[in-house]
Order: structure tokens, then C-alpha cells, then sequence
């Protein structure tokens, strides 16, 4: 199995309840979100003793999700909270915080961005089971997407059949499959088989097609063929017919999976892929979907559960970072 070792650590005073990651002006930075509503960005890669890049203090409650998008060719970061505010930052500026909205009637538990009708939306989801896009710079909500039943807790985006997807998981043990431009049907897909919450979600190729990958409070993995012709909802509906689109179980943790990323770099000229997952048994798993999804890793943190993951790479070097009850992580793996 491969190893991984502790390459440095940033200490917090609060619950890390969420991560990203993005370049801003040759820089990598991390961003994470806290449960006494601050947020903050590190350069984790400086050179200088002080790695800490910005604290933002606009959130008067739990900062739950981050996402960084692009907006007129310049970096900016979103932010949700627990009182079901989406805020908006121009990292470049001092002022940082350039809009803020609140759109649901609950908190905000996720947003990512999706690349629609030529332009990069946004799309949020929490505790009211609704889930909403806007145009960008949060200007106009365009459609909000309704079918769960309960809080909607993690939202991705993929493409497959020459149509972009948003794919979300919920409180109802649920993955639903969205074309938010469908204007028949937005749902196109439900997918049923976990036991408990669904928690977080990714997409990755498994034997050169595409899968969804789902991680839930049931302690399981599981990867989906999400496949299908939208031709077959006059006549069909998926609903109800998900248990064939299930491909595998992936067992190994011994608690609630809450994190799923793919980590996706080139090497020697050859493209690599592999999904790490996070648990509250206090595990960083790695799995190679090359082949079928074996797990070829497994870090311990040994201070709790893993909240939240992300990753970065940097001179074809992956690092994982996790996030948890205290400390910020950074894991490198040994040569």
C-alpha cells in the first residue's frame, strides 16, 4: 500500500466543517470554513513562516460549504452558512465581501458552480430540500430544482451523454440525477441503496465510463453506472428502477463516509486519477479506480473525525488536506 506523511498542520480554534482549493496570482491557496463562522485562506506552500493569506468575518453563523468560482477572468470565493446566507469575495480586493443573498429558508449545506448557456452559475442546496441556480454573481435565480425529501447535504457536477448534470444527496438516503435546463423534467434520475444520509458525492471513470461515487452515514461507498437516454422519460420513469444502475459497494470505513474528491494530475505525460474519501473513523482512504476501485491507502489523522477533504497539486505532487475537530492536515505521500 502506499503511505502518506504528515507534512504540516495549521492549527484552528474552532470545528472545520468545510475545504477548497484554488490558484490565485501563481499561488495555491486553502480555504476553510468554521463553526464559529470565520473563514480563512492559507498559503500553505509559502516559503514564509506566516502562511495565513485572509480572514473573513461577514458569516454571523457556521460557515457549512465553500466554492471558488470564475468571474470576469479573476478568482472569487462563495460561502454558505448555517443561517442560509451565500456570500460572494474578491479575494483581490481588501474589501473582500461583494454580495450577499439568502435564498433559502434554512442553512446553506453546499454550492458548486456549473458551466451553462455560456456562462459559470452557481448552485446552492441545505436544509429546506430545495435546490437553486443563478447566473453569475448571484444576479438572477434561474431554476429551483425540488424532488428531495429533506435536507439536501452535497451537490456535483458531470457530464455524460453530452449534457451537463447536477447530481445532489440527501437526508432521504437519496442521489438524484438534474438537467436543470430540461424543462419537462428536471429530475432524470434517482438513485436508492444507501441505508442512511447521503453525505457527499463525486464522479469519477471507472474501466474508461463514468460513475457516480457516493459516500453515507451508513459507513458504505457505493458507485453508480449513471448512464441513460433522457429519450427513454416519455415512456419510463427511473424513479424506483435505481438498484440496476448500482455497480459495487465499496466497504472500509468504519463510520459516516463525509468526504469524496477525485484527484486528477499528469505524470511522465500519462494522466492519473484516484478518489480519496473521509470518515468520522478518523480515516483518509484512497481508491484506484484503475483497478475497480481497490483501496491502495489508508492515513489515520489520529485527532478525531475527518470533516472535510480537498487536495492540491503542485509540481506534480498531490496533497491531501483533511479537516476535523481541531487542526488542518496536510498529507504528502512518502517517496
Amino acid at each position: 500500500m502506499e503511505t502518506y506523511k504528515n507534512w504540516s498542520s495549521i492549527p484552528t480554534t474552532s470545528e472545520v466543517l468545510c475545504l477548497t482549493h484554488f490558484n490565485l496570482n501563481d499561488k495555491v491557496l486553502i480555504a476553510a470554513g468554521f463553526a464559529n463562522s470565520e473563514l480563512s485562506v492559507w498559503d500553505i506552500d509559502s516559503k514564509e513562516e506566516e502562511k495565513l493569506f485572509i480572514t473573513l468575518s461577514s458569516h454571523f453563523s457556521a460557515v457549512n460549504t465553500l466554492c471558488p468560482t470564475k468571474l470576469d477572468d479573476k478568482i472569487h470565493l462563495l460561502s454558505g452558512d448555517e443561517s442560509g446566507y451565500i456570500h460572494l469575495y474578491d479575494l483581490t480586493h481588501k474589501d473582500s465581501l461583494i454580495k450577499k443573498i439568502n435564498p433559502h429558508s434554512g442553512a446553506i449545506k453546499c454550492i458548486v458552480t456549473v458551466f451553462l448557456q455560456n456562462e459559470e452559475m452557481v448552485v446552492s442546496a441545505g436544509e429546506d430540500s430545495k435546490i437553486k441556480v443563478y447566473r453569475a454573481f448571484l444576479k438572477e435565480e434561474l431554476v429551483t430544482l425540488s424532488g428531495h425529501q429533506g435536507i439536501v447535504k452535497t451537490l456535483h457536477v458531470c457530464s455524460f451523454n453530452n449534457t451537463t448534470y447536477i447530481i445532489s444527496g440527501g437526508y432521504d438516503n437519496m442521489v438524484n440525477v438534474w438537467n436543470p435546463l430540461n424543462a419537462n423534467c428536471n429530475l432524470v434520475m434517482g438513485l436508492s441503496g444507501h441505508d442512511s444520509w447521503i453525505l457527499c458525492l463525486t464522479f469519477t471513470k471507472l474501466n474508461g465510463k463514468e460513475v457516480i461515487v457516493s459516500g453515507g452515514n451508513d459507513n458504505k461507498i457505493k458507485v453508480w453506472n449513471p448512464l441513460f437516454s433522457e429519450k427513454l422519460l416519455k415512456t419510463w420513469n427511473p424513479i424506483g428502477k435505481e438498484n440496476k444502475k448500482l455497480l459495487m459497494t465499496l466497504y472500509g470505513h468504519k463510520d459516516s463516509v463525509t468526504s469524496l474528491a477525485t484527484v486528477r494530475w499528469s505524470e511522465f505525460g500519462k494522466n492519473k486519477e484516484f478518489i480519496m474519501s473521509g470518515s468520522n473513523d478518523g480515516t483518509i482512504k484512497i481508491w484506484d479506480p484503475s483497478i475497480d476501485l481497490k483501496e491502495i491507502c489508508s492515513i489515520t489523522i489520529g485527532k478525531g473525525p475527518v470533516r472535510c477533504l480537498t487536495d492540491y497539486v503542485l509540481n506534480n505532487e498531490v496533497a491531501i488536506v483533511s479537516g476535523g475537530n481541531t487542526d488542518i492536515e496536510v498529507w504528502k505521500k512518502e517517496i
